[in-house]
């Protein structure tokens, strides 16, 4: 095994079953290609209704991860509006340069607030993201 690893003895057996699989298969498929069921079947060593039963929770973990990246789509395109409207703001109210440093400030501050929101949004969903900022004023 892999240095470093130790793998349960399910996970193993797992694996053995492949290694096997794929050695029985050297001079060819033994089971068509198209048989998708009947080839994670052997693969694995597990029942067909466990094949299915892991098929439908892997489509459903699909969709709940493409309902999260549209989530975090429609938290982009409100960052997106906010900080136009913070920018269209500090360039109709903020003539004088401390003015403008100061709105900058603040929209700065804004975004990388909002960008915090959204590393913490990915990290309850299983996600590690790392934020750095480097602010200097």
């Amino acid at each position: 095994m892999p240095t470093g690893h130790d793998f349960s003895r399910e996970t193993k057996q797992m694996m053995f079953n492949v290694i096997k699989f794929v050695e029985r298969e050297k001079g060819g498929c033994i089971i068509p290609l198209n048989n998708v069921n009947d080839r994670i079947h052997s693969i694995l060593g597990i029942s067909m209704t466990s094949v299915e039963r892991l098929k439908r929770e892997m489509r459903e973990q699909e969709r709940e991860m493409l309902e999260k990246e549209n989530e975090l789509i429609q938290l982009q395109k409100k960052r997106d509006q906010r900080r136009f409207e913070l920018l269209s703001d500090f360039e109709i109210h903020a003539p004088d340069h401390h003015l403008q440093r100061h709105h900058l400030r603040q929209l700065l501050l804004h975004s990388v607030r909002l960008q915090q929101h959204l590393c913490l949004l990915l990290n309850r969903h299983g996600n590690v993201v790392n934020l750095v900022v480097l602010l200097s004023f």
